[in-house]
């Protein structure tokens, strides 16, 4: 079904009772799988075994025009970094859940292919892979390596949920309203849709008394994701349009490559004017612009560091188009691993060493999975993006070494005499090289 921008059609797909039974389904289950605990009446669950007469009662009183969301509240939890999170009555969750899938899908086909954020079907490591295209493509254009080189912008939005307006004269307001084909009129077929839209994007929160924040998008709502999209849509429009050039946004975090400075220098330009008329502004501690080449030469001009690698969404991009982990994240990978064998170890002390191996390698080898729920922190990287045979080999032996010297009880490579290498191989512990090498995937 196609939900057209262009009347406004789309609002009528919250009178629709299946998009709540539908919602009250899908939440109950990420309840159950997070394990998570709700106290309110009727909860989730609680609602799911009768999701098909909350879907009816909800679609009732949005078309009416008898839904208010209930003033939520906020709560503190420890993300990337500490953040203010919302917390929603039930009733609520599923009304924010439906808006959001509906914004999503509607601004779906407005998207720039390069946009790789809260996307169905996109990711940060199909990100990754069209900067490796990109630089293939311009050391394959330039024979020679002395010719090579490109001029790289990492930058961000500073506090980008944050800081979106929610003022009456903000920006959302004519985007949104683009999107529903203008204001529906009081008495209209989809003025109490509308109405239920706009509640959901500026929620009321217990602050002091109710109020409706006059900066920022409620971060736990599930409308932030497709507002995140679409607020950056003059930026994306802007900065894609560059002929020659390599334009990236994942959620705030953009990169901008070219070959010729004075076009770099023209998109930054044009970034900090967009974000101004938006409201926001660039993290001047996370604007980065590099000379990206082989050799990490100086930059011609003096004003940019010449580097022979990025780091871009957790990974490592070098300049010859290949990936890998972030020091940082090698060393959690190593850390959990080490973790996890030690763990298994004490559990098998008085077993035979042969069925100490088999068990070891057995459990490393289902946490290289990164479709199995027990999978090792960055195993989904390694599968699907991590292509430096380097970083992989050396990581192979890392990870057997850490196995070797917890059946041994040897530290280093005095560790491998009592268990050597290839015997963990044969038992079953997998490399990371050879089935890079073969293309596989797990």
């Amino acid at each position: 079904m196609t939900l057209s921008t262009a009347t406004g059609d789309w609002l009528g797909e919250l009178y629709r009772p299946g998009r709540y039974l539908r919602a009250v389904q899908r939440l109950s289950a990420e309840d159950r799988r997070r394990r998570r605990r709700d106290d309110a009446v009727p909860g989730i669950a609680q609602m799911a075994l009768d999701a098909r007469a909350v879907g009816k009662a909800l679609a009732r009183d949005i078309r009416s025009g008898a839904y208010r969301p209930t003033p939520a509240s906020t709560r503190l939890a420890q993300l990337d970094k500490e953040r203010e999170l919302l917390v929603l009555t039930p009733i609520d969750r599923v009304v924010h859940t439906v808006v959001g899938e509906l914004l999503a899908e509607v601004i779906e086909p407005m998207l720039p292919d390069s946009l790789y954020s809260y996307r169905k079907g996109r990711s940060a490591q199909q990100a990754l892979r069209v900067v490796g295209d990109y630089l293939r493509a311009h050391r394959d254009a330039h024979a020679d390596p002395r010719q090579r080189g490109l001029y790289l912008l990492r930058a961000d939005v500073a506090a980008y949920g944050d800081s979106i307006r929610m003022d009456a004269r903000a920006p959302i307001w004519p985007m949104l309203e683009a999107l529903a084909g203008g204001v529906p009129e009081p008495g209209s077929r989809y003025h109490a849709a509308w109405r239920v839209v706009v509640g959901t994007v500026h929620q009321p929160i217990v602050a002091d008394g109710e109020a409706c924040p006059a900066v920022g998008v409620p971060t736990g709502s599930p409308v932030v994701a497709a507002i995140a999209n679409l607020y950056l849509g003059p930026l994306d429009r802007a900065l894609g349009s560059t002929p020659d050039g390599l334009y990236l946004r994942y959620g705030d975090d953009f990169l901008f490559a070219h070959r010729d400075r004075p076009q770099v220098d023209r998109a930054l330009d044009r970034a900090r004017a967009i974000l101004d008329e938006l409201g926001l502004a660039l993290n001047r501690d996370k604007l980065r612009l590099y000379w990206f080449n082989g050799a990490a030469r100086p930059d011609p001009s003096g004003r940019a560091a010449g580097v022979d690698r990025v780091d871009y969404l957790g990974c490592t991009i070098r300049f010859g188009g290949t990936v890998s982990l972030t020091p940082a994240k090698a060393n959690e990978l190593l850390a959990d691993v080490a973790a996890r064998v030690r763990r298994s170890a004490r559990l098998l002390e008085d077993a035979p060493v042969d069925q100490r191996i088999q068990a070891l390698t057995a459990m490393l080898a289902r946490g290289m999975d990164a479709a199995s729920p027990g999978a090792l922190r960055q195993a989904a990287l390694i599968n699907q993006m991590v292509d430096d045979r380097a970083q992989l080999r050396d990581l192979d032996y890392r990870i057997a070494l850490v196995v070797a010297e917890s059946l041994s009880g040897r530290r280093g490579p005095r560790a491998f005499r009592a268990v050597p290498y290839r015997r963990l191989r044969d038992a079953g512990l997998p490399s990371l090289v050879v089935r890079r090498n073969r293309g596989e995937r797990w």
